[in-house]
């Protein structure tokens, strides 16, 4: 076992899950904006 990899394996993960719903909470909105117009 790595722990040293799985680490950075984990936050990697965070960080593209966080950013993941950042763009789904950016792009939600304006989405439904335009397709409300």
């Amino acid at each position: 076992m790595f722990p040293r990899i799985g680490f950075q394996a984990t936050m990697v993960g965070l960080v593209v899950f966080s950013g993941f719903i950042n763009v789904l909470g950016f792009t939600g909105p304006l989405l439904m904006r335009e397709s409300a117009l």
